[in-house]
């Protein structure tokens, strides 16, 4: 277990061992919905739980209503941190606590880029050059979105319009959902989003719904 400095005690952080399996069990596919929600939830628990040091609700001055705490930094320096909500102030302090297991942000494109990478040793080059045909023709206004961003609404949107703008074709949708679920595989696989903070099943989401849903027409859609 790694142990962090957090107000001025020891605070609990996450057992590597149980994130390596976790990450794996999401990666194998052998893990539902359900469990990565209740996993995440327990990880959530466990680490405010061991930030020890009060959190106030201010009643007066500049920040008057704003939830407060402090933490220590690596030179066990005194830290305020302060947030408008509850959730939000433990969603910075997850971040402090979890920071040494998270990745910087990723766009769309750098999702794809590395979702092509994997496939070109193991693809013909035909399926290569179709693949970037459709990334370009369909992706330009979403490429330099952060993919954590990204709510099932969002992809929701830009399919739609992509659909009716380009008026396409069933076997059209098609390549434009291989793409998609191609970029947001490679985000999973490699543990692009941050899972501990409030929007900790986005990813996951929007995966999901890629993966399962169907076009009807128009701009409606139905889960299988």
């Amino acid at each position: 277990m790694i142990l962090v400095k957090g107000g001025g005690t020891m605070a609990n952080s996450i057992v590597v061992s149980e994130l390596h399996n976790f990450y794996k069990g999401m990666k194998n596919g052998i893990m539902s919905m359900l469990e990565v929600e209740n996993f995440v939830v327990e990880m959530r628990r466990r680490i405010l739980e061991g930030h020890k040091a009060k959190i106030t609700q201010l009643k007066n001055g500049k920040y008057e209503g704003y939830y407060q705490t402090f933490v220590r930094d690596k030179d066990n320096k005194r830290k305020i941190i302060r947030d408008k909500t509850r959730d939000g102030l433990e969603d910075k302090l997850l971040v402090f606590y979890t920071k040494g297991t998270q990745e910087e942000k990723h766009t769309i494109d750098e999702c794809y880029q590395g979702w092509i990478d994997e496939l070109r040793p193991i693809r013909e080059k035909s399926t290569i050059c179709r693949y970037e045909r459709v990334y370009n023709r369909h992706f330009s206004i979403i490429k330099d979105k952060y993919i954590e961003d990204l709510k099932v609404g969002d992809i929701k949107s830009f399919i739609t319009k992509e659909v009716v703008d380009k008026n396409l074709t069933i076997k059209d949708y098609g390549a434009l959902k291989t793409n998609l679920y191609g970029i947001y595989l490679f985000a999973r696989d490699n543990d692009v989003i941050n899972l501990m903070n409030s929007h900790r099943t986005t990813l996951l989401s929007c995966h999901h719904f890629i993966q399962h849903s169907v076009i009807l027409g128009g701009d409606d859609f139905a889960s299988i």
